[in-house]
Parts: structure tokens; C-alpha cells; sequence
């Protein structure tokens, strides 16, 4: 332990060896990739109007007029499930 003058903490002289508590990764057979997105998979409002090629403030417009999906609430910010998204979009193809 050394103590350094004016600086008022003490330097330990053996260091840490950070390399025997690393993180291994799971073998390949835990890993998995996503093919296609997840229909439950929550959106902002910037990924809704770029969905629905409007803008931000149209979205929250045609909530407020019950013309667009509720969204999910998580305090101050508001989120879509993708596939709901889809799904309206799909219906107004019809």
C-alpha cells in the first residue's frame, strides 16, 4: 500500500486481476437471433408516423380523436406493439 502526498487516497500496490471475473458467453446453442421483428415488440411514436408516413403530432392527433390505436402508457412516455401497428395498417388495406 502506498500512501500519495496531497492526494488523500492510498494506491494499493498489488492490482486487481480483472481477467478472471469476466463474463463468458453461453455457447451457440443459447444464442438466437431474431429472423423478423416481434409482434410484440413495443414502437415509439417516431417509428409509428415513419409506419404510417405522417407525422409525430398527426399520430397523438388521431389518438386524441379515437381515430388511431390507444397507446400503452409507461409513465410520460407512450409506446405501440408493432404488431397492432400492422395490423391497423393491414385493415385499412382492406
Amino acid at each position: 500500500m502506498v500512501r500519495l502526498p496531497g492526494m488523500g487516497f492510498t494506491v494499493f500496490s498489488k492490482m486487481y486481476d480483472a481477467s478472471a471475473h469476466f463474463f463468458t458467453p453461453p455457447s451457440d446453442q443459447w444464442c438466437m437471433e431474431a429472423k423478423t421483428p416481434s409482434p410484440s415488440l413495443l414502437i415509439d411514436v417516431i417509428e409509428v408516423a415513419r409506419l404510417l408516413s405522417i407525422s409525430e403530432r398527426a399520430v397523438y392527433a388521431m389518438v386524441s380523436n379515437r381515430k388511431f390505436l390507444t397507446p400503452i402508457k409507461m409513465g410520460r412516455i407512450s409506446r405501440w406493439r408493432r404488431g397492432d401497428v400492422e395490423e391497423w395498417v393491414r385493415g385499412l388495406a382492406a
